[in-house]
């Protein structure tokens, strides 16, 4: 990533869609939890199974960490993104359509995994083309990029699942929207 004036539209390209896979596992988890309250009527789960479904998709980032950064530097970057973008697609979409909490929960345990691999990945990708102060400002642009969707008041998914203008919205609304972004 060099700074030459002709390079600037690719890398701020670049840095916006790094920054919306390091963004996609904190967003997957904070567009969700305003619409738990629905979910635990609309499974007939209770609070704490409701809140499982959180647990899984951190748990899943945790453990999609160890795989995708090993997966990434044997087979490179591309391949690996991708089944991770569509494992999480996939994922997220199913996670709408769950009619029971625990097929939510284990749904939700794959999304996490596929979530992070764009985590990792977009790190590589940095940490690949850049070092020293030049990584550190591209990093901090990053987490300005994925950050900022979580600053924004209110946030689309409380005002649809838990603001009062949202009550009648369901909570599978920001799994699928979330998922089905990336499958354009």
């Amino acid at each position: 990533m060099s700074s030459a004036p002709s390079d600037r539209p690719g890398i701020a390209r670049l840095i916006l869609i790094l920054g919306a896979l390091v963004a996609l596992g904190p967003l997957s988890i904070d567009a969700y939890v305003p619409g738990l309250p629905k979910l635990t009527r609309d499974l007939s789960a209770s609070a704490s199974g409701a809140q499982l479904t959180i647990t899984a998709c951190l748990l899943g980032l945790a453990v999609g960490q160890l795989l995708a950064g090993p997966l990434s530097d044997a087979l490179g970057r591309r391949r690996p993104l991708l089944a991770g973008l569509a494992l999480y697609t996939v994922a997220g979409l199913l996670c709408a359509l769950a009619s029971d909490v625990w097929v939510l929960v284990a749904l939700r345990l794959v999304q996490g995994i596929g979530g992070a691999f764009g985590l990792v990945i977009a790190n590589a990708v940095v940490r690949d083309r850049t070092a020293g102060a030049a990584a550190a400002r591209v990093f901090a642009l990053l987490m300005l990029v994925a950050g900022s969707p979580r600053s924004w008041p209110p946030s689309p998914a409380a005002s649809c699942c838990g603001s009062p203008a949202g009550r009648g919205s369901s909570w599978r609304w920001p799994l699928s929207a979330a998922s089905s972004s990336w499958s354009a």
